[in-house]
């Protein structure tokens, strides 16, 4: 230690040394071991009349009358609040002087010893002083008097020789109907409770203790604070009944917790910040296949694969120092080790609070093998259908092009040369015709024109005209324009921007987005009851965004996934095929939207 630092703390003992020699009050310092006193002020050295030399050549024992010599081994084993109910003694000064005292004792280490610093508040008395059991029931009275605490004495017959205001309350009587009678005579249910064993242990076995007494004519429980004296016994009691209720309301909370823990099929863990194992919940036991007796002490980590456990140990430290509540294990993906050796998956999370000033881990895990299996197997099938659909809808477009190909090769070429045979006979036979013949000449002229504006409709719904050649703009607008001229009352609104107008995309991604656009202009002409239809184009290159909106009574949030709407789930099956997305939903300001957002992957 540096000379400056030892200096000071040589001043600051000084100083102490100087405030306990000069304090107006006696204070006495005592060996707890040898009960030896080790130190004494002047006021002590006053008040018992002996120098400060004499006092501390003595024992404790030495400044008692030897009839309260028995009451000191229980007096020096009361704790700390329980000596603040025995304040009161006689004390023996110079030449057998009696002194009435009251005790405030803290204990405190000296040279590495264990002590107590007694500070001694002589009491004034009139005439002689009476004996320790006396001095208490002669001033004790007027200190308990304000005391929110019950407070009685009794002397070795059980009859009360003081009784404060406060218990006088807590048994509905009168401190005169008190005084002098028995406690059994006052209160008979006590003889009978075990109110009266914990007396005995009080008054014969010169024991202070502390029970609890449930008494049945008020129905309210009390604590009680008993403590042996010279002459009997002192005791502190207050009404403890709402805590009682509080304790019995927890007790409930904790078993209604238990019965929800053990109810539960999941695993629910907790463990110190160290990943011991603290309680494993029947749950746990079922899916990790363990006895909990088995486990409890445990690492946690024993019940994962050995690949995980040292990157859970970090993961365990790093949440344990956090500040957060509570967050999933492993991306709430767990590999679980059943007691078989057998691996499983699982979910789960894990939470932290604290419990008696402890942080306590909380893992709560399940068991989602069986679900894993189940999903990876629809997986797999749902991928099935997909490239089913995929390949479906390949074949459609090649089979609907090479439809529309002989149509337009072939049907479409032999309606034309029987109309232009038709329109040749016509020349021929012209001044020769009957008027029948005219008739049905005009009905045949009529027919083939209708057979030909048929065959070019199956055409143009087959396969979309300028999707090949000029792309997704070009044929959504030639669908726009065909449609306005059969729906006079409709208006039909196209927005793309400049720049999308030349971006050209893979061709079956065009071909399904364009007949997704068509099905729902469809669906808006037959069910929507609307005035316009607005398509919306945009993206680049590597992405589409389209969007069909009109203005009619709108759909229902979840209609799309409701039986019924094949319109609709065509749409979407369409939309997975080419690995994009349809959305289908009321717009905010009424009518229906239907979304498509397509993106290129690698």
């Amino acid at each position: 230690m540096d000379a400056p630092r030892e200096t000071s703390l040589k001043r600051l003992q000084a100083g102490y040394r100087q405030l306990f020699e000069r304090y107006p009050l006696p204070m006495l310092v005592v060996d707890l071991a040898t009960l030896r006193l080790m130190a004494a002020n002047d006021a002590a050295a006053r008040c018992y009349g002996y120098t400060i030399q004499q006092l501390t050549g003595m024992h404790l024992p030495d400044i008692y009358f030897e009839e309260d010599h028995h009451l000191l081994p229980a007096y020096m084993r009361l704790s700390p609040k329980d000596r603040s109910m025995q304040r009161t003694w006689r004390h023996k000064g110079l030449g057998g002087r009696a002194i009435a005292v009251e005790l405030d004792a803290e204990d405190m280490e000296l040279h590495g010893l264990p002590t107590r610093m007694l500070l001694v508040s002589e009491l004034p008395a009139a005439g002689p002083v009476p004996s320790t059991r006396n001095v208490a029931a002669s001033h004790v009275p007027d200190r308990v008097q304000p005391l929110d605490d019950g407070f009685f004495m009794l002397d070795h017959e059980a009859r009360f020789s003081a009784v404060n205001q406060a218990a006088c309350a807590l048994l509905q009587t009168g401190q005169d109907s008190l005084i002098g009678k028995t406690l059994w005579e006052s209160c008979p249910q006590s003889e009978s409770s075990a109110f009266r064993t914990q007396y005995e242990a009080v008054a014969l076995h010169k024991q202070a203790i502390r029970f609890e007494f449930y008494l049945e004519a008020r129905q309210i429980w009390l604590e009680v604070r008993a403590f042996p004296c010279s002459d009997g016994v002192a005791a502190y009691f207050r009404d403890v009944t709402t805590q009682h209720e509080d304790s019995r309301r927890l007790q409930q909370e904790r078993e209604r917790l238990n019965a929800i823990v053990n109810a539960s099929s999941e695993a629910i863990i907790t463990v110190d910040t160290c990943g011991r194992v603290q309680t494993f919940s029947p749950g746990a036991e079922r899916v990790f296949g363990y006895a909990s007796a088995q486990i409890l002490g445990e690492n946690l980590s024993r019940l994962m694969p050995e690949r995980f456990r040292t990157g859970h140990v970090q993961h365990q430290a790093q949440f344990a120092a956090s500040e957060e509540p509570s967050r999933a294990m492993a991306l709430n993906h767990v590999k679980g080790l059943h007691a078989d050796g057998h691996e499983m998956d699982m979910e789960g999370s894990i939470s932290q609070v604290t419990v008696g000033h402890k942080k306590v881990l909380i893992a709560t895990l399940r068991d989602v093998t069986e679900r894993n299996l189940a999903d990876a197997e629809r997986q797999a099938a749902r991928a099935q259908l997909s490239d089913l659909a995929r390949k479906l809808m390949s074949q459609e477009k090649d089979l609907v092009k090479r439809i529309a190909q002989a149509l337009h090769d072939q049907l479409g070429q032999t309606t034309a040369a029987i109309r232009i045979l038709h329109d040749t006979m016509g020349v021929l036979r012209k001044g020769k015709e009957s008027r029948e013949y005219l008739r049905l000449d005009l009905q045949l002229g009529k027919l083939i024109d209708q057979a030909t504006r048929q065959v070019r409709m199956v055409l143009i719904d087959l396969h979309p005209p300028l999707l090949d050649e000029h792309g997704l703009a070009a044929a959504l607008d030639n669908e726009l324009r065909s449609r306005a001229l059969s729906q006079k009352a409709m208006n039909f609104v196209l927005n793309v921007p400049p720049e999308v107008l030349e971006y050209r995309w893979p061709s079956a991604v065009e071909y399904g987005a364009f007949m997704i656009a068509r099905e729902a202009i469809e669906n808006a002409l037959r069910h929507s009851q609307a005035t316009v239809v607005t398509v919306n184009l945009g993206g680049d290159t590597r992405r589409i965004e389209l969007e069909i909106a009109d203005n009619g009574q709108g759909i229902a949030p979840a209609a799309g996934t409701k039986p019924g709407h094949l319109g609709i789930a065509g749409m979407l099956e369409r939309a997975h095929s080419i690995g994009g997305v349809v959305s289908v939903a009321p717009n905010p300001g009424g009518g229906t939207s239907v979304g498509l957002r397509w993106s290129h992957v690698e």
